[in-house]
């Protein structure tokens, strides 16, 4: 059975939608934010060239999505959902939310509204993440969100010289119905300015 988004009682102050030309800047600056290059496979500071190679190549690539999601009319974060395989039903994502300061319980709603959009606007049946193994707020989310272990990569990405493991996580859309309940959340406090 899958999830669709008009039949999801989502409040009017969030939304996903696509990545557009005007956002390139913003998606830089949030790219080689230090909050985000910490968590990041890449985690070297991106140049503008290479952004807008990255948004033209975009434009013709049908197995992923790249949306932006927004709250209270305020550009929040970016969901991507790569790998997007329609044959068996699968993907992989990654996301991240634009600043360290919006409020607590944010990246859930971020990720509640990506995976609505997964399971129904994109008619997944599983989802799969890879994940740092120092990035503990990404493995006890996704563990929030359902995702179980499916695997490790040992010592698969170099950082600051060292080689991490990457952790292999999914959530497979049948789990997501039955657990998203208890992530419904309606309202989130207007963040800062």
């Amino acid at each position: 059975m899958n999830v669709s988004m008009q039949s999801m009682q989502v409040p009017d102050s969030f939304k996903l939608r696509e990545v557009e030309s005007r956002d390139l800047s913003m998606l830089l600056q949030w790219q080689n934010a230090s909050h985000i290059r910490e968590t990041a496979f890449n985690d070297r500071v991106i140049k503008q060239e290479e952004a807008q190679q990255w948004f033209d190549a975009l434009q013709n690539e049908r197995r992923c999505k790249r949306l932006v999601f927004e709250g209270y009319g305020i550009p929040m974060g970016l969901i991507v959902f790569t790998s997007i395989d329609r044959k068996h039903s699968t993907a992989h994502w990654g996301f991240y939310l634009g600043r360290p300061d919006f409020p607590k319980g944010t990246g859930t709603i971020l990720t509640y509204h990506g995976l609505q959009y997964a399971f129904g606007e994109l008619h997944l049946r599983k989802i799969c993440a890879e994940i740092l193994d120092s990035n503990i707020r990404s493995i006890n989310l996704h563990r929030k969100l359902g995702f179980t272990w499916e695997g490790i990569f040992r010592e698969h990405i170099l950082r600051n010289g060292n080689y991490h493991d990457v952790l292999v996580m999914a959530l497979f859309e049948r789990d997501w119905v039955n657990n998203r309940a208890s992530l419904n959340k309606p309202f989130l406090p207007l963040p800062a300015k």
